[in-house]
C-alpha cells in the first residue's frame, strides 16, 4: 500500500446493515467462543442482584403479607398485589436480560464478521497501552471493540473507556480513537480541536505549557490550536503546509488529533458506534480526506538535531508488536529518530490547584500551631 493510499479505502459494510446467513452465523459464534472467551458478552452481575433482590423481596412481602390487608386495586389483596409485582419484575428482567445479551452478540458477532472480510482483527476488550494524551485519564483503562489491521503499515479503530469518581459514584466513560501508522516517527505534536471544547476550555485530559502552542497562517488558529515542542517550531511547518492545514480544517475541526513517535491519533466524541456503517462510512471518509496528503508531508521527515548514526538505530515500533494486540514489541528498523526535546510536550502545572494545595497545607498546620500552643 502506497503512503499516498487511503488504509481504509473499499471497505466492504455489508456485514453491518445484512444479518448473516444462519450457518454464517452459527458456525462463527461456534468458532469466536472457541477461539477467544471474551468474545462471550458478560452477564451484568449488578443488574441481576437488583432484579433478584426487588423481585425475590416483592414475593416474600407477598407471603408474609396478612390476607386481610388491601391492595390499591380493588378486589386484590397485598399478597396477590405482592405476588404479581415480584412475579413481574422477575419475568420481566430475565426477559430484558437475555434480549439484551442476545444484542450484544449480534452487535460482536456483526464486527467479527465486517473484521474478517476486511483484513482487521476484532477484539471486544484488550489491555494494549499507547502513549496518547487521552490514554492517559482515569482508572480501569481498557480498549473495546478494537479492530486491527496489520502489516505494512498499522491501522487500528477502537474506543477508550476509563472510570473516574469513587466506588459509589463511579462513571464510565469512552472515547473513539483512530490510529494510523505513519513512515517516519515524528516530534510530539497535537491539534485540540476548538469545535469540541467545553465551557471550561480544552476537552482533553491533560493541560500543555502555552509557550508551546504555534500560530498558523490563515483560518487555521480559528478552527484548532496547534502545540509542538520549543524549538520544533519549523519542523511543524514542515508537516502543516497549507494544502494539510486545508484538509484538517475541511475534514477534521471536529476532532483532536495527536502526532506521537510514529503513531497519529484521531479523538472522536463519546466513543464511536462501530456496528453502525454509517459511522465507518464517516470514519473512511474522514480518512481518504486527511491521510495521503499527511502521509506524503511526513514520509521525508528527518530531525537534523539527530546524528546520522542514531537515525539508522531500531526502536519499538507498534508495527513489530509479535502476537497480537497487548503483546510486548519488538525492535524494528526503521529510518529516523527524534531527539529527546522534541520527543513529548511539556504538561503544564496546574497553578491554581498548586496553590489552593499550598493554602489548605498552611492553613492545616497553623490550626494545629495555635492548637498545640493553646
Amino acid at each position: 500500500m502506497s503512503a499516498a493510499e487511503s488504509p481504509l479505502r473499499g471497505l466492504d459494510l455489508e456485514p453491518l446493515s445484512a444479518a448473516p446467513a444462519a450457518d454464517e452465523r452459527a458456525s462463527s459464534r461456534a468458532r469466536l467462543k472457541a477461539e477467544a472467551p471474551e468474545f462471550v458478552p458478560p452477564w451484568p452481575l449488578r443488574t441481576i442482584a437488583v432484579i433478584l433482590a426487588v423481585g425475590v423481596g416483592a414475593l416474600a412481602n407477598g407471603v408474609l403479607a396478612p390476607v386481610s390487608a388491601s391492595g390499591m386495586i380493588p378486589g386484590l389483596s397485598l399478597r396477590g398485589l405482592s405476588f404479581l409485582v415480584g412475579a413481574a419484575i422477575l419475568v420481566g428482567g430475565g426477559v430484558w436480560l437475555v434480549l439484551s445479551r442476545r444484542a450484544a452478540w449480534g452487535r460482536r458477532l456483526r464486527l467479527a464478521v465486517f473484521a474478517e472480510r476486511n483484513g482487521f482483527e476484532f477484539r471486544p476488550t484488550d489491555d494494549s497501552v499507547y502513549p496518547g494524551v487521552v490514554f492517559q485519564q482515569g482508572g480501569g483503562r481498557r480498549l473495546e471493540n478494537v479492530l486491527r489491521r496489520s502489516g505494512e503499515r498499522v491501522v487500528e479503530v477502537g474506543e477508550f473507556v476509563f472510570e473516574t469518581g469513587n466506588e459509589k459514584n463511579r462513571r464510565v466513560h469512552r472515547r473513539g480513537y483512530l490510529l494510523l501508522q505513519l513512515d517516519r516517527r515524528l516530534p510530539h505534536i497535537l491539534l485540540d480541536a476548538r469545535a469540541n471544547n467545553g465551557l471550561f476550555g480544552s476537552n482533553l485530559p491533560i493541560g500543555f505549557n502555552r509557550s508551546q502552542i504555534l500560530s498558523l497562517e490563515g483560518d487555521f488558529d480559528r478552527h484548532f490550536t496547534l502545540y509542538c515542542p520549543s524549538g520544533y517550531e519549523r519542523d511543524a511547518l514542515y508537516v502543516f503546509t497549507p494544502d494539510v492545514m486545508a484538509a484538517f480544517i475541511d475534514s477534521a475541526s471536529h476532532v483532536d488529533v495527536e502526532i506521537v513517535d510514529d503513531l497519529l491519533f484521531v479523538y472522536v466524541g463519546d466513543g464511536l458506534r462501530l456496528d453502525d456503517p454509517h459511522e465507518w462510512s464517516r470514519i473512511e471518509a474522514l480518512v481518504t480526506a486527511l491521510w495521503p496528503k499527511t502521509a506524503k508531508q511526513t514520509a521525508a521527515y528527518s530531525d537534523d538535531r539527530v546524528s546520522a548514526t542514531v537515525r539508522g538505530g531500531g526502536y519499538p515500533s507498534v508495527q513489530g508488536v509479535a502476537g497480537g494486540l497487548g503483546a510486548t514489541p519488538v525492535l524494528r528498523e526503521r529510518p529516523t529518530e527524534v531527539a529527546d526535546a522534541g520527543r513529548r510536550l511539556r504538561a503544564r502545572v496546574p497553578v491554581l490547584t498548586l496553590v489552593l494545595s499550598i493554602a489548605f497545607t498552611g492553613a492545616a498546620v497553623a490550626f494545629w500551631v495555635v492548637r498545640l500552643a493553646g
